[in-house]
């Protein structure tokens, strides 16, 4: 056994921690590499660009070799254009002998996120393969949903609903007439056909861009009884040729973007005791999310993001049977933009949810308006105002002003609520908790002044979107009932793991030494 000092150890290295892809890493690997082909030299062990790569790349269906990529800045060079790599580029061989000209197939700038062929060369199509981070499993990820979707109390009805309407929509499989639909548009097509009082589930099978507008003559149709769910999610049984036929889905490995608005429309009776409900879970919807005027009973988003960019509308005409006044708002663990329903409406639900007033996550922006709604907000971090009829909330973190037309009714607990905020009774909520017995108005606004949420990033691009800076005060980063942060990442008990971490450690230190803990990003 080898002693301590010398074991080898690489637990630091750059490639270990969760960090931003640097250019010059990518370069020089991607150099060694051609250096080594152009030599006849064993070729270095790939550290980026092995078994698990940090990305792939198929140009016209074709992948495109490591040794064809050139890591570089893709800056502007014009108006209209950017940097555009040789088509070849020389290499000496370091033992002597003629320069050899290598094939370059296109540049690729991991920091500004560009692509870039040699001049005259316009691909058909372009398919990128790679890995993002976030803080936590919410937002539409290829994280597992198993358990979720399969929660006979929480999880969507259509998921586990036997027997169901089922189809799959993929641009990868070979269309299957009323089985597998090359677009959404198509699917949803053949869910309009389908009777009132169907279940349906319509699964998006890979992890595509689909560049489709869900509105119009294309929006969704949830007649009175009837069920219906989008997920990602993969339909083994029709994925691989001969198979036992199942309707079983794996939701699992898939990200699916919908870049486009989607519209749905409820279209049960005025009174109905049973109208329809919709659902979508994991699908990443670069647009806006509108119930159209008519009577919608659910609507249900899980594990999905509705992009900054967007949102999410509830419409209303103001006559019976096309208000929907029964509609119910769910979200769990999802990512929105501005949400905006109309008087009508009776409740909006969130957990673990981020909810932002647009692209600048701005505190003075409306983030939630729904006047006429009982809001029960839980575990969310809200960038922007919140406005609703009763509002309850607990161990949330609402950036503006938070104002109820009732205050006799609803708690806010656990909570950072900005101090001229309008609400029911507020229980041990910061900044209120800091502000007890204090009387000097110079104190005051000392305690106002620090004792405000920060945040790693505001920009929701960034991997460390809405999580609580470092910096952040400690009454907000453990002032969740249980000790945990407020907000929307309070599932993942994060002081806790630090304070079980150093007991444990303490517990195998040598006589004198103290543990410390340092974060890797």
């Amino acid at each position: 056994m080898l002693p301590f000092s010398i074991v080898p150890r690489r637990l630091t290295d750059e490639i270990n921690v969760p960090g931003f892809l640097r250019r010059r890493p990518l370069y020089d690997e991607l150099e060694a590499l051609r250096q080594a082909e152009v030599n006849g030299d064993p070729l270095p062990t790939p550290i980026y660009f092995g078994d698990n790569p940090v990305f792939q790349i198929r140009v016209n269906g074709t992948l495109v070799p490591f040794d064809q990529i050139v890591i570089c800045d893709i800056s502007d060079i014009s108006a209209t254009d950017w940097r555009r790599p040789a088509a070849t580029l020389p290499y000496t061989p370091v033992g002597g002998g003629p320069v050899v000209n290598k094939l370059i197939a296109l540049s690729l700038d991991p920091v500004r996120g560009r692509i870039a062929f040699p001049t005259g060369i316009t691909p058909d199509s372009i398919e990128v393969s790679y890995t993002y981070g976030f803080s936590a499993d919410v937002g539409a990820g290829p994280y597992d949903r198993t358990d979720w979707l399969t929660d006979p109390q929480n999880g969507p009805a259509p998921f586990q609903a036997s027997p169901r309407w089922q189809v799959g929509v993929s641009q990868e499989l070979t269309p299957v007439p009323g089985v597998i639909f090359p677009t959404i548009a198509a699917a949803v097509k053949g869910w309009n056909s389908q009777p009132a009082g169907t279940t349906g589930v319509i699964a998006i099978l890979d992890s595509r861009t689909y560049v489709e507008n869900l509105t119009g003559a294309d929006s969704i149709t949830v007649p009175d009884g009837s069920l219906l769910l989008i997920v990602a999610a993969d339909w083994a049984s029709q994925r691989e040729p001969g198979s036992t036929p199942s309707s079983d889905l794996d939701p699992n490995g898939l990200r699916p973007h919908l870049h486009g608005d989607l519209a749905v429309e409820g279209t049960a009776p005025a009174g109905s005791a049973n109208p329809g409900e919709f659902f979508i879970d994991g699908l990443l919807l670069e647009g806006s999310l509108t119930v159209l005027t008519g009577n919608l009973g659910t609507l249900g988003v899980s594990h999905s993001t509705i992009t900054p960019g967007g949102s999410l509308d509830i419409l209303a005409s103001g006559s019976s049977g096309s208000n929907n006044d029964g509609l119910i708002v769910s979200l769990y663990r999802t990512i929105c933009g501005p949400i905006t329903l109309p008087a009508s409406v009776p409740a909006v639900n969130t957990v673990d949810c981020i909810v932002t007033s647009g692209p600048a996550s701005s505190e003075l922006a409306a983030a939630i308006a729904a006047p006429g709604s009982v809001l029960d907000l839980q575990t969310t971090t809200v960038f922007g105002t919140t406005a609703g009829r009763i509002v309850s909330a607990g161990n949330g973190i609402f950036t503006g002003i938070v104002t109820a037309e009732r205050h006799q009714t609803g708690c806010v607990r656990f909570c950072f609520v900005p101090d001229s905020s309008e609400t029911a009774a507020r229980y041990h909520c910061q900044p209120d908790l800091a502000l007890i017995g204090v009387t000097s108005l110079s104190a005051r606004a000392a305690i106002l002044a620090r004792l405000r949420p920060q945040f790693t990033s505001l920009d929701f691009g960034q991997p460390a979107f809405a999580q609580l800076s470092a910096r952040c005060p400690i009454e907000i980063s453990t002032g969740d009932e249980n000790g945990s942060e407020m907000g929307a990442f309070s599932f993942l008990q994060q002081p806790q793991r630090r304070v079980n971490l150093l007991a444990a450690l303490d517990e195998y230190l040598r006589f004198g030494l103290e543990a410390g803990m340092i974060e890797q990003t």
